[in-house]
């Protein structure tokens, strides 16, 4: 079954489990887990949101925020390099008494060795969550309801589909966030894309462009159960046609029974690959002027937008803004922030 409800924390039951480390390391989504990326940090300190009386990571940025309820926070010290991983860093940390189970937002190839290594069961792998998170496997399972796509097989298939001239991207299989995407009219003169697909030729798809706009919702499964809860509805704010800088969450309500019923198609289709998944996800799609929905990705995972999206949720708002990267100086004394990057004096906020 598939329902639409306006979930909050505490309704999730899977959050509310007392021999559990609670973690969040957004790393794993980049395009490298090679990349320097200092606004990592920020998401370390995220969970905090959604729990209460729980053990749970964060850095010591997290003194920063002012979150609704108090948590056993194992606290994971920055480091000079923000390439390592929260788990690379929790090795240094006696876990609290009672601990068994190592719960992760987004799986790590190091959240997988730290949890063998200190005996924790684990929720979600990093292999399961590769094969879950290709987009081609999506593609095949969605069928019609994605934008018309093809896997490029090599070179000289590229270089047919530039001379096409069709309009669309190329995308890579694990992408995240818009930074493997690329104009398919713009890839021959790019030096960034062309030393990528010359390292993984095999690992890229074109897309054929749908005009539209951009929305995504919010969702929650259970393991081994086919049920699926729509918690939350938002149009995304996109830079460059293609870049996530936030969304405008909006009541469920206001989404249509046409679109609704579209989803719960898509949603069916994915279910055999996440069949076994506990957690959360997200579904980015486009509906064009006619009012046909193209799914373009499952994000199966906790997304940037979940956590704001249950904020929201337990607010009882009709609607809210979502900014990440923020400038501090344009903040108004109603905004909620809920992550501070202290690299580039940047925060993440809920606008009303």
């Amino acid at each position: 079954m598939i329902i639409k409800k306006a979930l909050k924390p505490t309704n999730i039951f899977f959050l509310q489990d007392k021999k559990v480390l609670y973690t969040c390391d957004f790393r794993a989504i980049s395009e490298s887990m090679d990349y320097s990326i200092p606004a990592m940090w920020k998401y370390e300190n995220l969970l905090p949101w959604l729990l209460k009386d729980q053990y749970v990571t964060a850095n010591s940025d997290y003194k920063k925020i002012e979150y609704a309820e108090s948590n056993a926070i194992h606290e994971v010290k920055k480091t000079k390099n923000p390439k390592i991983s929260v788990y690379e860093k929790l090795n240094k940390i006696k876990l609290s008494d009672g601990i068994n189970k190592l719960w992760v937002a987004i799986p790590h190839p190091k959240a997988d060795e730290f949890a063998k290594d200190r005996k924790l069961k684990l929720n979600y792998s990093y292999k399961d969550f590769i094969t879950k998170n290709n987009k081609a496997k999506q593609k095949k399972l969605l069928g019609t309801l994605t934008p018309s796509w093809q896997e490029i097989k090599s070179l000289e298939h590229l270089n047919e589909l530039i001379d096409s001239n069709k309009s669309g991207f190329v995308k890579r299989k694990h992408g995240s966030g818009g930074y493997t995407v690329f104009d398919i009219k713009d890839v021959k003169n790019n030096k960034d894309f062309n030393n990528l697909f010359e390292q993984t030729a095999k690992d890229w798809f074109f897309e054929e462009k749908i005009d539209g706009k951009c929305y995504s919702i919010q969702c929650v499964k259970y393991k081994n159960k086919k049920d699926i809860t729509i918690f939350g509805y938002s149009e995304q704010i996109i830079a460059d046609g293609k870049y996530f800088m936030g969304s405008k969450i909006v009541n469920l309500d206001s989404l249509e029974p046409k679109i609704f019923d579209q989803l719960k198609k898509a949603l069916t289709k994915l279910l055999p690959l996440i069949s076994s998944f506990e957690g959360f996800f997200g579904i980015d799609f486009i509906v064009n002027k006619n009012g046909k929905l193209f799914v373009l990705e499952a994000n199966i995972r906790l997304t940037a937008a979940t956590i704001p999206t249950l904020l929201v949720n337990i607010c009882g708002v009709e609607s809210a803004i979502f900014n990440e990267d923020y400038k501090i100086d344009d903040l108004s004394e109603d905004d909620l922030i809920i992550g501070y990057d202290t690299a580039d004096n940047l925060v993440d906020v809920i606008c009303k």
